[in-house]
């Protein structure tokens, strides 16, 4: 039970009867229990007291003159389910009670709760807007891509001041068009919810011209989940063009192979609830929250979810390519950098931890793999490095912790990093790369590499990074490639690039697609984001 709201009445002898002083004197009164008194907790105790010191200890919402404050706040506090924000995180049933027409508290110390709990009803909204309800880090250690925070105190001076403290509030949205997309999509699958078809039971392969018994049901599932996008299918048995059509658009909406064929994966989000699928919304919106204000009018976007790589420019796709990224053992950060150059031909020196956990063993079993591979091997990592002749070593004896060596593979056709590397300096040492494995882009899970991210058609993106620099004609890029010699290209302007992580978004064609959690980052913060009872 919450003992601050019974703390301060009835009044005690002396006590400022006025609504400014008693204000005045419950904010100070604060200080000795370390909250602000009030009928509910506060979210952000610390931040309304601010606020009232800053401004004077006066009333901004139940003063005579500014009852129209709490109506503002109130209708924007209802917009914020869209965001998957609920209300009652920000004291709204509390808030619409006493603002009734027939309801509005004539007591003072009532028009005091009524004041802070308006006032921290705002602040934490507008926090959770700019800054995201909760920290990244507390909830994943590998997401570094963190939103410089801001302060919404200075925001609720600008609000008072604007006329409308509702719009200001709404205006505290990402202005992201990815954001903005996505923020109806959670409502609307949650009024779908409750008249949610029956799920598909598993069984064999199901192809088109077949007919069974649960093809009745995926007809459901797919009318349900395209209601009011597309045409309903009619329900029968049957496995036709016009179902094998949708099927088709369902399996690539969720990254899966466009074949037609119903297996156990389509199935699986076939069956994918309403409810957790809102879920998840909430979770990417939430990611949506943590990241920087302005992610740059031109800047290259990876969704290591999703295996894409995209350039955009002032929002628009101009460049998309596949990619490889790092498997779950050695995860791919999310974190935001600043590609200024490239480089042509490259060596790979091999990381310590790969060259302890991945190559070591290897050599072990052949010493011949170093020459085979194009590997050198050094004493050393600076310009004076000795090189070894790994043949005069006995790597029986050689432990990981003994293993004090570099590993460099030469530039040539089986350089890890094929052709050519994007660098944008950061570190977690990652960075896109061109590769030899040109196979893996045919498949639709593509985690397999040790972090760094693996671009298909690396060419192609170098071509555009260096459009504004005609000297480098394709001619010149493949006669440093084929000389086998090291080169470095700096760009003449950098360019941002942003490693994100989505499992659910809307593009550019208005299209909602969706994505296996690859690396398991949603259901922990869903369950931070909407704890139940369970």
């Amino acid at each position: 039970m919450w003992l601050f709201a019974f703390c301060y009445f009835p009044f005690q002898v002396g006590e400022p009867t006025d609504l400014d002083g008693l204000l005045r004197r419950r904010i100070e009164f604060s200080y000795e229990v370390n909250q602000v008194p009030a009928p509910e907790p506060m979210a952000s105790s610390d931040r309304v007291v601010k606020f009232y010191e800053a401004n004077g200890y006066k009333a901004v919402w139940v003063d005579p003159s500014q009852k129209q404050r709490l109506k503002q706040l109130l209708s924007a506090l209802s917009e914020l389910e869209k965001d998957g924000l609920p209300t009652n995180l920000y004291h709204v049933e509390y808030l619409v009670k006493q603002t009734a027409p027939d309801a509005f508290p004539t007591s003072v110390a009532t028009q005091v709760d009524l004041e802070v709990l308006g006032t921290d009803a705002f602040l934490t909204a507008a926090n959770d807007l700019l800054n995201g309800r909760l920290s990244p880090k507390t909830l994943d250690p590998e997401w570094y891509a963190i939103r410089p925070e801001r302060d919404p105190i200075k925001d609720l001076m600008k609000a008072l001041e604007s006329g409308d403290v509702g719009a200001s509030l709404i205006s505290m949205r990402p202005n992201h068009e990815g954001y903005l997309r996505l923020i109806n999509r959670a409502s609307q699958l949650s009024s779908l919810a409750s008249s949610e078809p029956d799920k598909v039971d598993s069984g064999p392969l199901i192809k088109p011209g077949q007919s069974e018994a649960r093809i009745a049901k995926i007809r459901a599932r797919l009318n349900a989940f395209y209601k009011g996008k597309k045409s309903e299918l009619p329900i029968s048995d049957d496995y036709d063009q016009d179902l094998q059509d949708m099927i088709v658009i369902f399996q690539d909406q969720h990254g899966l192979e466009p074949d037609g064929v119903i297996g156990p994966e389509t199935l699986g989000h076939l069956n994918w609830s309403f409810d957790d699928r809102a879920r998840t919304i909430t979770a990417n919106l939430e990611r949506w929250r943590w990241l920087p204000e302005d992610l740059g009018s031109r800047y290259i976007l990876v969704n290591i979810a999703s295996f894409q790589l995209e350039v955009r420019e002032k929002d628009h796709v101009v460049f998309q390519k596949r990619v490889v990224v790092g498997r779950d053992a050695r995860r791919t950060p999310v974190f935001t950098g600043k590609m200024s150059y490239l480089v042509l031909s490259p060596y790979w020196n091999i990381p310590p931890k790969l060259a302890v956990e991945d190559k070591l063993p290897l050599i072990r079993k052949n010493t011949s793999y170093l020459s085979e591979q194009g590997i050198r091997m050094y004493r050393g990592w600076g310009a004076d490095a000795v090189e070894v002749d790994p043949f005069s070593i006995d790597w029986k004896q050689v432990s990981g912790r003994q293993f004090n060596y570099r590993l460099r593979q030469d530039p040539g056709p089986k350089n890890a990093l094929g052709d050519v590397k994007f660098m944008f300096p950061n570190e977690y040492n990652i960075y896109l790369h061109d590769t030899p494995a040109r196979e893996l882009f045919k498949k639709s899970f593509r985690a397999f590499s040790s972090g760094c991210i693996r671009l298909e058609d690396p060419m192609s993106l170098a071509h555009y990074l260096l459009s504004d620099q005609p000297q480098w004609t394709d001619a010149r890029i493949k006669s440093v490639i084929d000389s086998r010699k090291e080169t470095m290209v700096s760009l003449t302007s950098s360019i941002p690039v942003h490693l994100l992580y989505w499992t659910v978004w809307v593009d550019d064609q208005g299209l909602i697609q969706w994505r296996n959690d690859i690396y398991g980052r949603d259901r922990p913060l869903i369950a931070a984001l909407l704890p139940t009872d369970e």
